[in-house]
């Protein structure tokens, strides 16, 4: 099993205006042509089987999957970190949030608290938009965190703790790590992984 060094640019268009942010960002078109060239070249190497770990919600990486699967024989999976640890959110954190968020803030402390700031920290709320099905969630936007935030923070971190992000971070371990165990013994055949 190798692991591949982790890229240290994601799609963050949509914080560019927000003061005082160093937000380097590449498109979603450059993120997935970048993908589809790292795919190709492992594919060529003899690699087949990779899974892609997302660890950033601006990540939109299953049209990338979608777009290779007719073109590739290395077997795609995407891993989202933060989703394989959803069902257990509410029985860690009293109010998870999207960003910045007592989640986001307890895995800070947990893992580089020499950044974190909590005298800083903002309230989380949301702004609403001017129309209702945008903020039910019935209609997507890509929402620009300037207008929408006062700081980027979507959820109140003020209840997370180092003790919060550290057990999410090894129960998030915990399955990826059985995952990538049991995708790396499993034979391929035909109808992998079926």
């Amino acid at each position: 099993m190798l692991l591949l060094p982790a890229m240290p640019f994601g799609v963050n268009t949509n914080h560019l205006q927000v003061k005082g942010a160093l937000a380097l960002s590449v498109t979603p078109t450059t993120l997935l042509k970048v993908l589809a060239d790292l795919v190709d070249a492992l594919e060529r190497q003899g690699l087949k089987k990779l899974v892609l770990l997302n660890g950033h919600g601006g990540n939109e990486l299953k049209p990338l999957m979608r777009e290779l699967h007719h073109r590739t024989k290395l077997f795609l999976c995407l891993c989202d970190w933060y989703r394989m640890v959803t069902d257990q959110l509410k029985g860690i954190f009293k109010n998870p949030g999207e960003h910045a968020d007592e989640m986001e803030t307890s895995l800070g402390l947990a893992f580089f608290p020499q950044f974190m700031k909590m005298d800083t920290a903002g309230s989380g709320v949301i702004k609403q938009t001017k129309l209702e099905a945008i903020n039910k969630g019935w209609i997507s936007i890509t929402r620009p965190w300037h207008l929408a935030t006062e700081d980027t923070g979507m959820g109140d971190p003020s209840a997370a703790t180092a003790e919060k992000g550290q057990k999410l971070m090894e129960i998030a371990a915990s399955r990826l790590g059985e995952f990538l165990y049991q995708l790396a013994v499993m034979p391929m055949d035909d109808r992998f992984p079926y």
